[in-house]
């Protein structure tokens, strides 16, 4: 069900976007790969233009996730930017509606709630 996120919960979300920005584990281990690249791209294929490539592919690769942070997350399928959702009805809907179609009652930003499992409804089958 859907709940509206608490203060604490934007404050931890906050957070961990933030050492997910400057985290250099993606880059780490994106950079030998691309650095490869670099390395079938020269034509003395030497170590050296592999250390510099993977080098600078892990300079590019950091700098990049500090300046685009939060926006990769949307393209890889986090709350969809732009969405909405009923206040009232709990239904979320598309971005081009401007008030609920089931109630008509104004939209809010998903991105202000939370889904959280309703431990108060009752289990179908046993075991589920």
């Amino acid at each position: 069900m859907w709940v509206r996120k608490t203060p604490g919960d934007v404050k931890t979300e906050d957070e961990r976007n933030y050492r997910h920005r400057w985290s250099p584990i993606v880059p780490l281990v994106l950079s030998p790969f691309l650095g490869l690249g670099v390395l079938f791209y020269d034509q003395s294929k030497s170590w050296h233009s592999y250390l510099i490539g993977t080098l600078g592919m892990f300079v590019f690769v950091y700098v990049g996730r500090m300046i685009l942070g939060d926006r990769v997350g949307d393209w890889l399928g986090d709350v969809p930017s732009g969405h909405n959702i009923c206040p009232s009805c709990h239904k979320p809907q598309r971005p081009s509606e401007t008030g609920c179609v089931v109630c008509s009652t104004k939209l809010e930003p998903l991105s202000d709630w939370k889904w959280t499992r309703d431990s108060k409804r009752k289990k179908r089958w046993p075991g589920h």
